[in-house]
């Protein structure tokens, strides 16, 4: 049986932490200038409740809440309540900060009842080598790192999985875009060694 472990990402593509993305795995995310929050905002913006929202889990589905002075805002409507979709920019009081949620799914396995109740096999004892070879030592794995670009362009909002990604007016590009001075290919955004790199192709 599995059990589906949700990570939760909010993304921030405007405010004092632009750029930073955030994970949660917690059923209630908390956001506001209470440094108790899980997503702490400064305590000198005032915009911000101390207190502002939150973000809940039931089920599979994820439900924000809103506590706030100033208003919490999903697709440009003020809520008290809303159920969140994968891509949702979030905005905190008017002109505040802004955050794109994202949900990843990673199943975890979980032993059954039957296997649980099975009692132990006697364990067989195996001869002793003549001469013990000690085991190679076990090099750690890192764990994954999962890269997340989000593009805005006007009131357009793209978000890509993936760790390098390409911008200009050619229709190969993942991000298009046709405007003037634009290249076919004119720069190429990347993740490598902890940090994000951009790199011009336009060769102007």
């Amino acid at each position: 049986m599995k059990v589906p472990n949700i990570i939760v990402q909010l993304v921030h593509i405007d405010g004092p932490y632009k750029g930073r993305i955030d994970e949660f795995t917690d059923e209630v995310i908390t956001i506001g200038r209470d440094p108790k929050c899980h997503l702490a905002f400064p305590k000198d913006m005032n915009i911000i409740s101390r207190r502002h929202a939150e973000i809940r889990r039931e089920g599979n589905r994820f439900k924000i809440i809103d506590f706030s002075t100033n208003g919490t805002f999903i697709r440009g409507e003020v809520i008290e309540e809303a159920y969140l979709k994968n891509g949702d920019v979030i905005v905190f009081s008017e002109e505040g900060p802004k955050v794109s949620f994202l949900t990843m799914v990673k199943e975890a396995k979980v032993e059954s009842e039957e296997t649980l109740d099975r009692p132990a096999e006697e364990p067989v004892a195996a001869p002793a080598p003549e001469r013990p070879v000690p085991p190679p030592p076990r090099v750690p794995k890192e764990p994954p790192v999962v890269v997340s670009f989000t593009v805005q362009y006007g009131p357009s909002i793209h978000t890509f999985k993936q760790a390098s990604i390409k911008i200009g007016s050619d229709q190969r590009c993942d991000f298009i875009l046709q405007e003037p001075g634009i290249a076919a290919f004119h720069v190429e955004v990347f993740y490598q060694n902890g940090h994000y790199w951009i790199k011009d192709l336009s060769g102007e």
